[in-house]
């Protein structure tokens, strides 16, 4: 209960204070009185209502966010489970905002698998947003990735960056291989134990050495400096991977020295550089897709609105499935609000960010590594004003079963 003297209501008049009523996830009253959601159950946040997430959540058969909204609490880690998670109606799921990021952990699981129910247009083991906005804004991290000042030879466990970083310890990061188009499997993902300025303390030795070195080619300086990118957020959004999606463990990696191509001869798995987690190759994935609402006279403005920025997205994307990548703008016209920034995306089995027929999207700042097919796609050729700026991707590889750009996504 919130009790206003007369010296309280005064302030709030004068600085024109809002209230909002708002129901706690964890409270048996939000829900009837009787318990929170359970195990396999179906939760709907109806119009005018809006949650505070403040919970650990078991696996929910669906979450529907019909014109409510659910807010993440930042005065705690929490966790979401879902198999599917809907938002229409303009409905709302907020994990921070621009001017207040998140600064707790958030986690988003995904479930589901191959022979999951697929919902039409959307699919399953998805976030869908059909009519509504998502922002998800994670911790600040400074710059998302820089390059090697010296080179790392094999057998450091320490390196020296171009340039200052704020990454905190525990965080993961990957380093690009340097090495020749035979073994562009070099890249080496560490954790940062310790940080000092521009050099970073890794928990294991380098099995490689990645070059930060100078040409001069007719008077001309060139640079050769291996790339290392932060993958760690404190917002995971992430498919299930546990050890029983194992049907493929059995492929063959390709041989040392194998030349991916089109005119190779295929004597392995095409695109498998050795043994990976995740075989299943069915991870979890964003589909923004307002549909034949997107450009009607009936709405005049942004039907849907997605905003990331400093968010983790690992197990995404399925494989040779058209339209389920891991973060996809899907036929929605004009978005001059929408943006991913500062994010990292890795182990996708499926590109990596995909703009279909939608404009004016901003891609800025994003790390990618370990991507099956095209990674910062356009899929039509279509799509104007759309801003790709400071992105890095390392190791994208081939895709077969999909469009031809994705058999070779390094000629995009």
């Amino acid at each position: 209960m919130l009790v206003l003297n007369h010296i309280y209501f005064a302030y709030f008049l004068k600085t024109k204070a809002i209230f909002q009523y708002i129901d706690l996830w964890s409270s048996v009253f939000t829900w009837g009185g009787t318990s929170v959601p359970g195990e396999g159950d179906l939760v709907v946040i109806q119009e005018s209502q809006t949650i505070y997430f403040d919970a650990q959540t078991p696996v929910l058969a669906g979450l529907l966010i019909i014109g409510g909204s659910l807010i993440f609490d930042d005065m705690q880690d929490v966790s979401l489970q879902a198999q599917y998670i809907i938002i229409a109606a303009n409905g709302t799921l907020q994990i921070g905002t621009e001017q207040a990021p998140f600064m707790h952990k958030a986690t988003i699981t995904m479930y589901g698998g191959l022979r999951s129910v697929e919902l039409p247009i959307f699919g399953s083991k998805v976030i869908a947003l059909r009519n509504g906005t998502i922002d998800m804004h994670g911790a600040p991290v400074g710059v998302t990735w820089t390059h090697l000042s010296t080179t790392a030879n094999e057998g450091d466990s320490q390196i020296t960056l171009k340039e200052p970083v704020i990454w905190s310890v525990g965080s993961e990061i990957v380093i690009a291989s340097t090495a020749d188009h035979l073994n562009i499997g070099q890249n080496e993902v560490r954790t940062i134990t310790a940080v000092n300025g521009n050099q970073l303390t890794l928990d294991s030795p380098l099995n490689y050495t990645h070059l930060s070195i100078k040409r001069t080619v007719y008077d001309t300086d060139v640079y050769i400096r291996a790339e290392v990118g932060l993958l760690t957020r404190n917002i995971l959004f992430n498919g299930i991977n546990d050890d029983s999606w194992d049907s493929l463990n059995t492929a063959p990696a390709c041989p040392s020295g194998f030349l991916p191509g089109v005119s190779s001869v295929q004597t392995c798995f095409l695109g498998r550089y050795g043994a990976e987690i995740g075989t299943d190759q069915f991870g979890a994935h964003i589909m923004i897709s307002a549909g034949n609402m997107a450009g009607t006279t009936k709405f005049t403005e942004e039907v849907v609105i997605a905003r990331f920025s400093n968010v983790e997205l690992f197990h995404v994307g399925q494989a040779y499935r058209l339209g389920r990548y891991p973060i996809h703008f899907h036929m929605n016209g004009n978005m001059p609000s929408s943006y991913v920034k500062e994010c990292s995306i890795h182990e996708s089995f499926n590109r990596a960010t995909n703009i279909h027929a939608s404009h004016y999207i901003t891609i800025e700042s994003n790390v990618i590594y370990n991507i099956m097919g095209g990674a910062y796609f356009l899929e039509d050729g279509v799509e104007i004003g759309n801003t790709f700026k400071n992105n890095l991707a390392i190791f994208v590889i081939s895709s077969e079963s999909l469009l031809n750009e994705d058999t070779t996504p390094g000629r995009i």
